[in-house]
C-alpha cells in the first residue's frame, strides 16, 4: 500500500478509536464504507504485487454486496493465480456463482483446483454436482469415477452417491440409482443426505406401481428427519399417495396455501421459517408455464371453517395467505 493510502487508513482508525470504548469497537467503526473508499483507492493506484494484493484482499473482506464481492474475486484469482489465498478465494466465487445459477461459470472457477493436490477431492467433488446441475451426464459421470477411485474414505461419499444416483436416473437407469440411494440409507442413514435418497426411493417405487413401499419410504423419512425440507415435500406426497384399493376413499380437504416459488431453496427457506414457529407446512409440485412450481401450504384440513381459524392465526403471524380445496383419495384412515 502507498504511504498515502496507509496513512489514510491509520487515520481512520486513530478516528474510530477516538470514538470507541475498545479496539474491538475501532474496527466496528473502520469496516465502514470510509475504509472500503481507502482500500478501493489503495487498488486503483497500486501497481500489482504484494501490497497491491493485500489492498484487494481486504476490500473483499469488507464487501458485502454479492455483485461487487463477485467482481472483486475474480480480479483477484485472474490477477494472482499463485498467490496463497487464492484457492479460498475460488471457493467464495464458486459458492456466489452457485448462488445466483452461473453454472458454467462456476465450473470454470473451480476446474483449476483439479491440478492442486489439496483441493483436488472437493473439486471432483463440486465439478459432478455442476455437471448435474447443467446437464451434462457423462461429463458427471467422469468426474465421479475419478472421485470415488481416489477417495473411499472421503467425508463426502455421501453426496457423491446421490450426485451419481440423480446423474443415473437422467440416463434413465433407475435401478443403478436405487442400488446407489440404498447404499446411503445402509451406510450413512444418519446423514442428512438420507432424507433424500428416501424420497428418491420413494418415487423410483410409486412410478413402478409399489404403493406400500413408497409410503414405506415417506414415513421413514418424515420419522427420521421431521424438521427437512424433504419431510414437507413427503407430506405433501404421502397424503397424495393411493391407498389400498379396499380402503381408500375420495375426501374433499382444505389448505393454506403461503406463498409459491419457482426455485426450491427458496421454498426450503420459507418451509424452514414456518418450521422455527412451530408450524408444520408441505411443498406442493406442479408445473406453472412450463416451469416446476414449489408450492407451501398447510394442511389438509377436514373443513374449512379448521383451514379459516389456520389462515387467520398465521396472517396475525406475518404470514398471510389464501385458501385451497381439492378431492383427494386416500386411505380411510388418513386424515383422521
Amino acid at each position: 500500500m502507498t504511504p498515502r493510502a496507509l496513512l489514510c487508513v491509520s487515520l481512520l482508525f486513530l478516528s474510530a478509536l477516538a470514538q470507541a470504548d475498545s479496539l474491538d469497537d475501532a474496527q466496528k467503526i473502520l469496516d465502514t464504507s470510509e475504509a472500503k473508499a481507502a482500500f478501493q483507492k489503495a487498488v486503483r493506484d497500486l501497481p500489482r504485487g504484494a501490497r497491491h494484493a493485500e489492498a484487494l484482499g481486504q476490500l473483499i473482506m469488507l464487501e458485502s454486496e454479492s455483485a461487487e464481492k463477485k467482481l472483486l474475486l475474480k480480479q483477484f484469482v485472474e490477477t494472482y493465480p499463485d498467490h496463497e489465498r487464492v484457492i479460498q478465494h475460488r471457493w467464495d466465487l464458486y459458492h456466489i456463482c452457485l448462488g445466483d445459477y452461473s453454472y458454467s461459470e462456476a465450473s470454470r472457477i473451480i476446474l483449476p483446483l483439479l491440478e492442486r493436490k489439496e483441493s483436488r477431492e472437493r473439486a471432483l467433488a463440486a465439478l459432478a454436482v455442476v455437471s448435474l446441475e447443467l446437464g451434462k451426464v457423462e461429463e458427471g459421470m467422469a468426474y465421479l469415477d475419478s472421485f470415488f477411485h481416489e477417495n473411499n474414505t472421503s467425508g463426502l461419499i455421501p453426496r457423491m452417491l446421490l450426485c451419481r444416483a440423480e446423474l443415473q436416473l437422467m440416463q434413465g437407469n433407475a435401478e443403478r440409482a436405487k442400488k446407489d440411494y440404498e447404499e446411503i440409507l445402509a451406510k450413512y442413514a444418519q446423514n442428512p443426505l438420507a432424507a433424500a435418497a428416501h424420497l428418491a426411493l420413494s418415487e423410483i417405487a410409486g412410478n413402478t406401481g409399489n404403493i406400500p413401499e413408497a409410503r414405506t419410504h415417506l414415513d421413514a423419512l418424515i420419522a427420521a428427519f421431521p424438521n427437512s425440507f424433504e419431510a414437507s415435500l413427503a407430506r405433501g406426497r404421502r397424503n397424495a399417495l393411493p391407498g389400498e384399493t379396499k380402503q381408500t376413499r375420495e375426501v374433499r380437504v382444505w389448505e393454506v396455501q403461503l406463498a409459491a416459488f419457482f426455485a426450491p431453496k427458496q421454498a426450503e427457506t420459507f418451509v424452514s421459517q414456518l418450521a422455527a414457529k412451530g408450524y408444520v407446512s408441505f411443498v406442493d409440485e406442479a408445473m406453472e408455464n412450463g416451469r416446476k412450481q414449489y408450492s407451501v401450504r398447510m394442511g389438509y384440513f377436514r373443513t374449512r371453517n379448521d383451514a379459516e381459524r389456520v389462515m387467520q392465526e398465521l396472517a396475525a403471524k406475518g404470514y398471510p395467505g389464501f385458501i385451497r380445496t381439492r378431492t383427494v383419495r386416500v386411505a380411510e384412515d388418513a386424515l383422521d
